[in-house]
């Protein structure tokens, strides 16, 4: 069965079952963080129970992807996408021109700090040692 042809509820019952699987979350721990017991996680994994929009809700931000994800597979789907960050990202395009400029610049130096971040370099001051 293709997945336009699967009912709604059963993709968001397999996509819930592996955002949990690839968070090496049971059942019991997905439960315990969004509220509910342990048998009404297995059915929604399963697709034979309709969670409230408020359950939703509270998966959605347990995995940190949307709603929308959950519900259709669009969207963001990685758990490790920050939506503080996206949910930034119109204002941030609303500020003048000198101020997104440096503004990039930060995220850039930041950026590189985190990659270099415990690198120690060699003696020469160049990563692998002087280049002849």
């Amino acid at each position: 069965m293709e997945d336009n042809e699967t009912p709604v509820i059963k993709q968001v019952g397999e996509r819930v079952s592996r955002l949990r699987r690839n968070q090496g979350w049971k059942q019991k721990e997905l439960a315990s963080r969004i509220g509910c017991s342990l048998q009404q996680v297995s059915k929604l994994e399963r697709g034979r129970w309709v969670p409230r929009v408020s359950v939703l809700l509270r998966i959605s931000e347990t995995f940190n992807v949307t709603a929308d994800y959950l519900l259709t597979g669009r969207g963001p789907r990685h758990p490790g996408i920050d939506l503080r960050l996206r949910e930034r990202l119109p204002a941030l395009d609303r500020l003048p021109e000198p101020q997104r400029d440096s503004l990039v610049l930060f995220l850039d130096g930041l950026i590189m700090a985190h990659r270099y971040a415990g690198k120690l370099l060699p003696a020469g001051g160049e990563e692998g040692g002087p280049q002849r």
